[in-house]
């Protein structure tokens, strides 16, 4: 088995006064009013179902911030579920609530198997050797998401694949994507193995340029757990030796 090491971040911004992001780290979420995340404490876990996401409040409709705490509320409560039908949930719920409206970019870890779905413009980054994937939602001519939690029908990105040691994935809001490109991204992802100086790089970047917008980010490092490698050659040395003196 693997182990992701996780850091997340949450930033208003420059211009805004208030924070309408919000971010689900198994188990791990914010209130729905909030103060930016600052020196959150790296962690690093086993690769056995971990559910993370990143919930962007829509700012042109009613209060952004409760639409994407109560995703994130809505998605632990029902974290056992598959993504999708996470996601059906959370919809049915949202549009039960006065014209408010979320993105969502969520992703689950098992093993070596990476499920990943998004819902609007909120990113998911995947940095594989060589290999560099963006999942996105695109905006319509008139610069106004057409696809939401919270609208009757949603569209959905939705799927699967196989995770390596030292691959990248990055879920953000796009406060950050919007204030950098992609190959900048792939630049500062491909810059570490360390999610803390990954995540504060690209923090900083964002603002450097204007943050215009709430950033939230997580950022997940996978790695081969050697503790468990060093243990299974030890055991297989037993083994052989035992069978070795049995005959």
């Amino acid at each position: 088995m693997k182990n992701v090491e996780e850091y997340v971040i949450s930033h208003k911004g420059i211009k805004r006064e208030d924070n309408e992001d919000n971010l689900y780290a198994c188990g791990y979420l914010l209130p729905e009013k909030h103060d930016d995340i600052k020196n959150y404490e790296k962690k690093i876990r086993k690769t056995n179902n971990l559910l993370y996401a990143v919930f962007d409040g829509m700012g042109g409709l009613n209060d952004g911030a409760k639409a994407s705490h109560l995703g994130v509320s809505i998605l632990h409560r029902h974290k056992d579920k598959k993504i999708i039908d996470i996601v059906r949930t959370i919809n049915e719920e949202i549009q039960k609530e006065d014209n408010i409206g979320s993105t969502a970019s969520i992703i689950r870890i098992n093993k070596d198997t990476l499920e990943y779905i998004t819902v609007g413009d909120s990113p998911i980054y995947i940095l594989s050797g060589d290999n560099f994937i963006k999942i996105r939602e695109k905006e319509d001519d008139t610069n106004l998401l057409d696809n939401y939690l919270g609208k009757d029908e949603i569209g959905a990105v939705a799927d699967k694949t196989k995770l390596k040691n030292n691959d990248k994935i990055l879920l953000c809001s796009d406060g950050l994507c919007n204030e950098m490109n992609d190959v900048d991204i792939e630049y500062i992802l491909s810059s570490s193995n360390d999610p803390k100086y990954i995540g504060d790089k690209l923090l900083n970047y964002a603002l450097s340029n204007g943050g215009r917008e709430n950033i939230t980010m997580i950022v997940l490092v996978v790695k081969n757990d050697y503790k468990e490698i060093i243990y299974l050659v030890l055991l297989l040395i037993i083994v052989f030796l035992v069978l070795f003196l049995i005959f």
